[in-house]
């Protein structure tokens, strides 16, 4: 192997490090609110049927909500989720609110973006 491909395989490494990284600690939406926290969980169950894909029945597929805004304090959003301890709940969240999902394969190599908006 001569030093321009070794050279080439080192940067390969080191981008696929960084690609990893991102992907699977700084990609991901940290919530502080508890109505978003709520929201972000009831998105990332639905994002699976939201996106259609031959890929969904695969296994190779994984989601994760990148993003949770809360578009007007008019309204209310229904939402149905479940919590950390696997209990399902449904409730109101004072407001209207939107997520932005992204679709990875392999865990980690992004695929597609898409929107959610409202709830049930």
């Amino acid at each position: 192997m001569d030093q321009r491909s070794k050279t080439m395989l080192f940067v390969t490494i080191i981008l696929f490090c960084i690609l990893t990284v991102k992907s699977i600690w700084i990609d991901p939406a940290r919530t502080e609110d508890v109505n978003e926290g709520h929201y972000k969980s009831f998105a990332r169950e639905i994002a699976p049927e939201l996106h259609k894909s031959i890929l969904l029945k695969t296994g190779l597929l994984t989601y994760r909500i990148t993003t949770v805004n809360k578009v007007s304090d008019e309204g209310k959003t229904k939402v149905k989720y479940t919590s950390n301890a696997g209990q399902q709940y449904e409730g109101e969240l004072e407001g209207q609110y939107s997520a932005k999902a992204r679709v990875y394969v392999l865990y980690i190599l992004p695929f597609k973006d898409f929107k959610i908006e409202g709830g049930l």
